[in-house]
This record gives structure tokens, C-alpha cells and sequence, in this order.
């Protein structure tokens, strides 16, 4: 974003410099330039990312409506200058996502669990059971290796419709662990009753990841040595 605006405030002061007459003062010309922004947008998505591409010049007709006709010819080209500029957010949008996206794959469980050194489970279901932990040895052999089985786009109605039948599959939520430096991913981390399962949520994508060992441990034994 920061990028973006560094290159419209860029073509402006290109802009201002060539010109050699008539120049407007350098704040008006970045003012208009801005309100030209303002456009009338379609959105599509396009690998995952949701672009917006500007098809009426919403503020270069209102530019042209308040200005004087005099003053339109001098501001013209900075009017037009913003509102091409759209189309730079777009292309500094789409980098920007799809780079993060290659940094931070979102389907790698280590993408969000980058450091599990204070990583702990919490019942939040009844049926979770008071002697159950994390089994941190195993879990930070395993994090790199488990694969997502499943994924599942904008809902989860098969968990809900179970829950409410009485049955609760991930009874512990995942706490303390944080995502990969740099990332400023938000998810929640739910694991199996029986350890062998874990879901990722976020943004609306669910992840599943099964594992063939128990992620956690329990004081009877059950998972491997507590």
C-alpha cells in the first residue's frame, strides 16, 4: 500500500516538473490527483486474491465538474494521473499477495505454528479431559510433516451439525504458539479428542491435518510418557 501511494505521489512531482507553465501549487495537484482515485470498480476473484478494477472515473468527472473550465487543462493530466494509478494498487496488490503467499504458504502447518515453545492446549468442551497436554517433543517433530488432508471453503457445517448432536471432535483449542515472523496471520487452532487431528481457521479456510501418532499426552499414559 505504502508502495502504491509512493508511486502516485511520484508521477505527480514527474508530472509537476515537466510542466513549465501554469503550474498548479504541488498540494492541488496531489489533491486531485488522490480524488481522482475515486471510481466506480468491479471485483473478481483472481488466485485467491480479490482485485478491484476501476471502470468509471468517478473523481476525474467530479474534478472536471467543480473546477473552472480554465483550470480544468491544468489539472487534467494530474486527474488522469490518479486515476491510473488504480490500476498500479491493483498490480502492487496482486505482488504483494502473491508474494506473501510464497513466503507464507497457507497450507504449511509451520506457517502457523513457527514457534511452539509456549504452545499449550485449553478444554473449551466438557468433554475435554483435565489430564490431557500438549506433547511438545512430538509435536515439533511431526509440525513439518504433516500435510493438510482436507480443506473446506467457508464452512464447517458438518462440525456444528455434530456438535449439536452432543459430539465435539476438537475439544481443545491450541494456544501460545505463534505464526512465522513477519506473516501478521490471524488463525485458531483446534486439536482431535484423540490427539490425531488438528484444524487451522482462518479467514474462512479451514485446514485439516491428521496425524498418525497423538499430539498429546496424557497422566495415564495414554500418547507416550507425560
Amino acid at each position: 500500500m505504502l508502495l502504491s501511494w509512493g508511486i502516485l505521489i511520484g508521477l505527480v512531482l514527474r508530472r509537476y516538473r515537466r510542466q513549465s507553465s501554469e503550474r498548479p501549487a504541488l498540494w492541488r495537484a496531489l489533491l486531485v490527483a488522490c480524488i481522482s482515485l475515486f471510481s466506480f470498480s468491479i471485483s473478481f476473484p483472481l488466485g485467491g486474491y480479490v482485485a478491484k478494477l476501476a471502470i468509471v472515473p468517478i473523481g476525474v468527472w467530479l474534478v472536471y465538474l467543480f473546477l473552472p473550465w480554465a483550470s480544468r487543462i491544468r489539472y487534467r493530466s494530474y486527474a488522469w494521473t490518479g486515476f491510473w494509478c488504480n490500476y498500479v494498487f491493483l498490480v502492487i496488490g496482486l505482488l504483494g499477495f502473491w508474494g506473501h503467499e510464497l513466503v507464507y504458504p497457507k497450507d504449511q502447518l509451520s506457517t502457523y505454528l513457527s514457534k511452539i515453545d509456549h504452545a499449550r492446549i485449553v478444554g473449551i468442551h466438557p468433554s475435554a479431559e483435565e489430564s490431557a497436554s500438549l506433547h511438545e517433543a512430538r509435536f515439533k517433530e511431526l509440525i513439518d510433516d504433516l500435510k493438510p488432508q482436507r480443506q473446506f471453503e467457508e464452512s464447517l457445517d458438518w462440525y456444528y451439525e455434530a456438535r449439536d448432536q452432543g459430539k465435539e471432535f476438537y475439544p481443545y483449542a491450541l494456544l501460545g504458539a505463534e505464526p512465522k515472523w513477519g506473516s501478521g496471520i490471524r488463525y485458531e487452532a483446534y486439536i482431535k479428542s484423540d490427539g490425531l487431528g488438528l484444524i487451522i481457521a482462518r479467514d474462512n479456510q479451514y485446514y485439516y491435518y491428521e496425524s498418525k501418532t497423538p499430539l498429546l499426552q496424557w497422566t495415564d499414559g495414554r500418547g507416550g510418557s507425560h
